[in-house]
């Protein structure tokens, strides 16, 4: 089988990457994503791929190769890129009468209770679910929908590490930082934040505190907004000085976690992956727990802690139970399953993606084609003009 990862930036393209690490054994990989800069990267065996650029999604699904070309197509795309996706497939369905599996997947921390995230990706052959929370949740909301949910796949998150890099060291020397888009919202809050950031480095001198930079390397980034408004920023804007056991670095989470003792944010993905990897990890309260700090995500983890409780180095213990069902991360055994799901598939007979979004019920997404043909209207108008003043 030829397989494609079709991806856009940033975590979505690690979570195809992820992927094709464990698919490369049994089929050719060609990745192509709109990620200009892969610095971020290194470590998804890069040089194992044919690794193809594009700029404009819907120019790129409108050119029939894509859907001749592959016999798998896996969406490591945002919500709204899956809707135009499947109308591209549906289109070349119905003038083919054949299409390529597809399988899409969501890249990270994930909130079940927001069904978006699920329905947008509902006409992939199979949708791959991060979690077993996840997995029982999304299954209940399909079922209130009316909508099967066979097609659900526990595969577990999208990254890879090696596990015998990471240190498991009872003693804390290194402790990694992982700040989200504005989180805390307040300045306050921001001020009261790096205080105790300082006050921690000012305890323990011999502890690095590295805080993860993000790295915004072009505008279309998810998190571009970010931009100037990150606790580096906060520090040179009010010319705070920086404890010399305090460092900011702007190097991928993968090569950053090999190095730490213990992880602390408000909520991320990386803790996810911390808490898989066994590495120590905290979750700030300080502000609420709630949607607004996102850290109700880990209610029940055990690790919801104060700012002053990890200064005074009371780190929790992860509930193991909420573990199991929340911080799994893919591997071999998950892709051989998945393989054996896409041998079945192969020799079922597919028809067109089945959308949940479709265009008559939800018109609004669905206005890149009214975008489309008001530009192709404008252009049939500007070049008859030209040709009226010709003759």
């Amino acid at each position: 089988m030829k397989v494609l990862i079709l991806s856009d930036f940033d975590s979505r393209l690690k979570w195809g990457l992820s992927f094709a690490f464990f698919l490369k054994k049994y089929y050719k990989i060609t990745i192509y994503c709109k990620e200009k800069n892969l610095s971020q990267f290194q470590s998804y065996c890069l040089d194992e791929y044919n690794i193809l650029k594009y700029d404009n999604l819907i120019y790129l699904l409108q050119q029939n190769n894509i859907f001749l070309d592959y016999d798998l197509i896996f969406l490591s795309l945002g919500g709204g890129e899956n809707i135009k996706f499947f109308y591209y497939l549906n289109q070349f369905y119905d003038k083919y009468q054949i299409r390529p599996l597809v399988i899409s997947g969501m890249n990270g921390l994930t909130d079940s209770n927001d069904t978006h995230a699920l329905l947008c990706r509902i006409g992939a052959d199979l949708i791959c679910v991060n979690s077993l929370e996840n997995l029982k949740n999304f299954k209940k909301k399909m079922s209130l929908l009316g909508l099967s949910s066979n097609n659900l796949f526990y595969s577990g998150y999208g990254r890879l590490y090696n596990q015998n890099k990471i240190p498991y060291n009872n003693e804390i020397k290194t402790i990694l930082f992982v700040e989200q888009p504005s989180i805390p919202k307040h300045i306050k809050q921001k001020k009261y934040l790096v205080e105790k950031i300082i006050e921690y480095a000012n305890r323990y001198p011999l502890r690095r505190i590295i805080i993860k930079k993000r790295a915004i390397l072009h505008k279309q980034h998810m998190n571009a907004h970010l931009k100037d408004d990150t606790i580096f920023d906060f520090f040179m804007k009010n010319n705070i000085k920086i404890p010399n056991n305090l460092i900011f670095n702007d190097s991928s989470v993968e090569e950053l976690m090999y190095q730490v003792d213990l992880c602390v944010s408000f909520y991320s993905t990386v803790i996810i992956e911390a808490i898989a990897l066994g590495v120590r990890s905290i979750i700030i309260k300080d502000f609420g727990i709630g949607r607004s700090n996102e850290n109700h995500h880990f209610i029940g983890s055990g690790l919801l802690i104060s700012l002053n409780e990890w200064i005074e180095d009371k780190i929790p213990n992860v509930n193991q139970e909420w573990k199991k069902n929340n911080c799994e991360l893919i591997d071999e055994n998950v892709v051989l399953s998945l393989i054996n799901l896409i041998d079945k598939l192969k020799f079922s007979k597919i028809g067109k993606a089945n959308v949940f979004y479709n265009k008559k019920d939800f018109p609004y997404f669905y206005n890149f084609l009214y975008r489309k043909n008001k530009v192709q209207s404008f252009i049939g108008k500007y070049i008859s003009f030209l040709k009226s003043k010709i003759t």
